[in-house]
């Protein structure tokens, strides 16, 4: 192989764009000119089947037909559908719905707050109901009026010992009074420690 030649009488590699690396220029071929352009050709037919029309957009043609009774495809005639103006409308309608998704919502996060304080309440409200209906529950008024009547009682049963251990063993009053003042005191300390 000479490696001194400037052109390879057979070269087994083509370029990477697919060319003959002995070509001066690649050939590119035209693109289609666009609709609206000064060229009297279009990219694409004026009208076209629903089918064509989906596939251009990338729908079903059932989608076609939902979006050309809201108005978003325009139907030419039976079966046919405006290509310039169909596209245009989808297109619009796609922009429409992508920024709409990059918006807040329209709740702020202090109502959203509200409405869920309100549901957990809601739940709270619902479940305190069962609880009663089963038992687990007991009034308030209930228990305040039980645990009354239990320290009245307890304190009666107290202030009830002096005497009847002055009875039972013959103290004398000094002692009984003795023993009276520091049950009462005990009582006091324990009323005045809630």
């Amino acid at each position: 192989m000479d490696l001194n030649r400037s052109q390879p009488e057979n070269d087994d590699h083509d370029d990477l764009l697919g060319g003959n690396s002995r070509d001066s220029s690649p050939e590119i071929p035209n693109p289609a000119p666009l609709a609206g352009s000064s060229d009297s050709s279009e990219a694409f037919p004026h009208e076209v089947k629903e089918g064509t029309l989906a596939q251009i957009l990338g729908i079903t043609g059932n989608r076609v037909r939902v979006l050309a009774q809201d108005g978003v495809v325009v139907r030419s005639r039976r079966g046919f559908y405006d290509t310039r103006a169909s596209i245009k409308n989808y297109c619009a309608r796609l922009r429409e719905g992508a920024s709409r998704a990059g918006k807040q919502p329209s709740e702020s996060s202090d109502q959203k707050a509200e409405v869920l304080r309100l549901t957990r309440a809601k739940a709270d409200r619902e479940e305190a109901r069962v609880a009663r209906e089963r038992g687990e529950l007991i009034p308030i008024d209930d228990v305040r009026r039980e645990w009354t009547d239990l320290a009245v009682n307890l304190r009666s049963q107290i202030l009830n010992i002096g005497p009847r251990v002055s009875a039972r063993t013959g103290l004398d009053r000094d002692t009984a009074a003795l023993l009276e003042e520091e049950l009462r005191l005990a009582l006091t300390e324990l009323d005045n420690a809630r």
